[in-house]
């Protein structure tokens, strides 16, 4: 008998179960995938003696808290699924299989033991039972019994497990005495915790958490995979320890499970979707596309991304990117994060999603996850590198607009240094004040919240907060209040260690030298001979991955840790894609990716009131298209920002041909411009400059040779023309513009459908700026209203959130004047 049940599932939504309530099935029954089936907690379901309960193909079982399925004698349990829909027995508390059937939202979360068991019963008949399993996912079963087990049977009885998987169980199997059959094959049987440390030895593996064959007979139980590639754990009589699943022979019966499969031959049912969080310089803008993209310059996720789509993930499906403006508040960054995944979430149907991050990437999803506005939608959360206590690195660019000396760092700071000039500032101290009036946030955001700053004639380091340059954002998620959100997610975090000893671990400080040119810099110290030909420069090293010291990464909060000895704080992203796709799937990766590594980069820079295109050697391009107003990028792996009023214009190119490039100029105003050519590696850096007088519409040209480690620019004496480079190596030649020349523009009709289009973009990001401004408010009222933090930290939290809000309604009001006057 089934009773209809309404369940109400927060939101305003309702969804109809059929509730299996303790009761009888008499006659044979068959549950299809039009419904799911549950039998509330505590409820135990009779099938008669003879009768037959089966199980298609995508139907789904949820079994509540200490819920059994009793078969009595000459009954019989079919489950017949599907590689695309399998038959799923598990949890009413698993919310990713047939939604929130217990109505209780993020409340619940199924644990291996939720349910009891499937067993033969003799209270009726004791005739034999026969379970038929194929295609199944039978999942956090064995709950009550010490010997816990999903599945027990004896009376005679016979079971079938084929192409399945048991896993996330309290235990695998009981086989009483009276079993007369069990055959297992090609499926997966493994657990969390089959092998935990005993009491008693903490080599031992029980037998009480597999397959228990109390019978004398042989079964064949080959061809699965049983938690480790080197196969099931031999329980008993005799003691073979390994990781994988316990067997255990106590009456003479054998357990044939060779040969045995090395990783898992069935992925989980439904792959958790997954974002990539990427690090500080690991989001660029490619204005081409209007859109944010992953690292498209040193390619640092390019072989995790591949490992991930080889492993079953397919893009902009199941795996997901998030690059992002670094620039801003990891405050703002996580609010952008809370968006995307329930963007994610809409778009899969799925409850919630798995995190991969690195670097700063770990920090923007701990701000979201432990923070007020948490919407428990986290399975797993994978951090790689990330400086959870901060690296003391941040204090160099902080303090003194000093970056590191890899490649990474020195492209860091020509991009930071060209920004502050096209603001006003100059190019050091300057710097400093660029990200302090700019709010140029996560450099602040990544500073130590431990001692690591040391008196120059002392060997004890001062005592952080004071005399530090303070990371109030770092002290509110390192603070166990808002730690112990991170209990809900499952984390996996990779160190790595580059084995050199060459990471920034403290800072030897003194007096700033700089003071009366730079009074801006080392506010808080600057480093005992840091501009010394022959010193150490007042840093310390230590262990760490040439970017985070051990100390900042290292054991975090308690959770599971893998390391990687050898790798640096971007290769370790490569190095650890086997362990996060085994993290993610339970399945070792068949491939593992490594591309060639960027070594090099030439870098161009554009100090206005000019734009530029770059030709290569082979005639390819990139840059602005010169005879119009769109762009160019024909060289492989490099990147260029745009010509926008409002962005600074630079051009990169990887791993660059050597030769000579050309360099073609456009005036788009009259006064005196600087092109900076930088040649970059890990061991050096060399510069060209070339400073020279432009006005609007003018074309210039310049050359220049690149060859090993040099780099040479030089103007081009073109006389009335200029070549402007085509495409595959080919030219034309165009006429000068005079100074007050202009590109030829296109016909009146066309330009008024540009203009209908240009307007209409406006009234369309009208309306998304009220969206987001309405979104803001309201998120900012929940902070002032959540009495759960500290009034200061309330303070640093609102503060982005305040001065986001003032920008958004700004630009609102500028737009809306452009309706107005047309």
């Amino acid at each position: 008998m089934f009773f209809l049940f309404t369940v109400f599932i927060g939101a305003g939504f309702f969804v109809c179960f059929d509730f299996a309530r303790a009761e009888v099935i008499s006659v044979d029954t068959v549950w299809g995938a039009d419904k799911v089936h549950v039998l509330p907690d505590g409820a135990i379901l009779e099938v008669d003696p003879g009768v037959k309960l089966t199980l298609e193909a995508g139907a789904i079982l949820k079994l509540g808290w200490n819920s059994v399925v009793r078969l009595h004698g000459s009954s019989s349990l079919i489950a017949l699924g599907t590689v695309d829909n399998p038959v799923a027995i598990t949890s009413l508390r698993d919310d990713s299989v047939g939604g929130d059937a217990n109505g209780d939202g993020p409340l619940t979360t199924p644990q291996p033991g939720d349910w009891r068991l499937i067993t033969s019963y003799s209270a009726k008949s004791r005739g034999p039972v026969t379970i038929d399993l194929d295609h199944v996912i039978l999942s956090y079963g064995g709950g009550t019994y010490t010997a816990g087990s999903p599945i027990m049977l004896d009376q005679g009885s016979s079971l079938r497990i084929t192409n399945s998987q048991l896993i996330n169980n309290k235990g695998a199997i009981i086989l009483l005495s009276s079993v007369k059959s069990a055959v297992i094959n090609n499926s997966d049987i493994w657990n969390p915790d089959f092998c935990a440390p005993q009491d008693d030895n903490p080599d031992y593996c029980g037998m009480w958490d597999g397959i228990k064959n109390y019978t004398s007979n042989s079964f064949d139980f080959s061809g699965n995979y049983w938690g480790d590639s080197d196969g099931p754990s031999i329980a008993f009589p005799a003691t073979n320890h390994s990781q994988g699943t316990p067997l255990a022979e106590v009456r003479g019966g054998k357990s044939v499970y060779e040969p045995f499969k090395t990783k898992p031959i069935w992925r989980k049912q439904k792959l958790d979707p997954v974002i990539l969080i990427p690090g500080i310089l690991g989001s660029w803008y490619r204005p081409t596309t209007g859109k944010w993209e992953l690292d498209p310059i040193l390619n640092t996720y390019h072989d995790l991304w591949q490992a991930l789509e080889a492993s079953g993930y397919e893009e902009d499906k199941t795996l997901f990117a998030f690059p992002y403006q670094w620039r801003q508040s990891n405050v703002l960054t996580a609010l952008e994060l809370k968006e995307k995944i329930a963007e994610v979430k809409a778009l899969t149907g799925s409850t919630k999603v798995d995190l991969v991050t690195h670097s700063m990437g770990g920090l923007v999803a701990r701000q979201y996850i432990e923070t007020p506005g948490y919407a428990s939608d986290v399975d797993q959360l994978i951090f790689i590198a990330t400086p959870h206590h901060g690296a003391p690195k941040a204090y160099l660019m902080w303090e003194g607009a000093e970056f590191g000396p890899v490649l990474y760092d020195k492209m860091f700071k020509y991009i930071f240094s060209l920004e502050a000039v096209e603001h006003g500032y100059d190019d050091r101290d300057g710097l400093v004040k660029y990200f302090r009036d700019f709010s140029i946030n996560p450099v602040k955001e990544l500073l130590p919240d431990y001692d690591y700053l040391r008196p120059k004639d002392s060997s004890e380091l001062l005592d952080y907060p004071e005399a530090y340059p303070v990371n109030q954002f770092l002290e509110i998620i390192n603070d166990p209040a808002f730690l112990s959100k991170l209990s809900e997610v499952e984390i996996l975090n990779i160190v790595a260690d580059s084995g050199n000893n060459e990471t920034l671990n403290a800072i030897r400080i003194g007096s700033s030298t700089q003071s009366v040119m730079y009074p801006d810099l080392w506010e808080h110290g600057e480093p005992d001979g840091f501009y010394d030909w022959f010193s150490d420069h007042g840093l310390e090293n230590g262990a760490g991955d040439d970017t985070v010291p051990l100390v900042s990464n290292n054991s975090f909060n308690g959770s599971r840790q893998e390391s990687f000895f050898g790798a640096t704080h971007q290769s370790v992203v490569t190095k650890a894609q086997k362990v996060v796709v085994k993290e993610l799937t339970g399945s070792e990766s068949e491939v593992e990716f490594s591309s060639s590594p960027i070594e090099k980069l030439l870098m161009f820079r554009i100090f206005s009131p000019a734009d530029f295109q770059v030709i290569a050697p082979d005639g390819r391009r990139l840059g602005r298209d010169l005879s119009g107003e769109g762009i160019i990028e024909e060289i492989p792996g490099s990147y260029y920002s745009g010509f926008a009023s409002s962005t600074a214009e630079y051009a990169i190119i990887a791993n660059p041909l050597p030769g000579q490039y050309q360099v073609e100029l456009l005036g788009k105003g009259e006064g005196a411009y600087r092109l900076v050519a930088n040649y970059i590696d890990d061991a050096t850096s060399t510069e060209a400059v070339y400073s020279g007088i432009i006005t609007a519409g003018d074309k210039q040209a310049l050359k220049l040779s690149y060859q090993d480690e040099t780099v040479e620019l030089s103007k081009v004496d073109t006389g009335n023309n200029i070549v402007i480079g085509g495409g595959g190596g080919g030219a034309i030649t165009e006429d000068v513009f005079g100074s007050g020349g202009a590109p030829t523009s296109s016909s009146t009709a066309d330009l008024l459908t540009e203009a209908d289009y240009y307007y209409n973009s406006i009234k369309q990001e009208i309306v998304g700026l009220q969206e987001r401004i309405k979104w803001l408010e309201d998120y900012t009222l929940s902070i002032e209203l959540y009495n759960g933090i500290k009034t200061d930290d309330k303070i640093f939290l609102l503060d982005p959130l305040v001065a986001e809000l003032s920008r958004l309604r700004d630009l609102l009001q500028e737009k809306t004047l452009i309706i107005k006057i047309e």
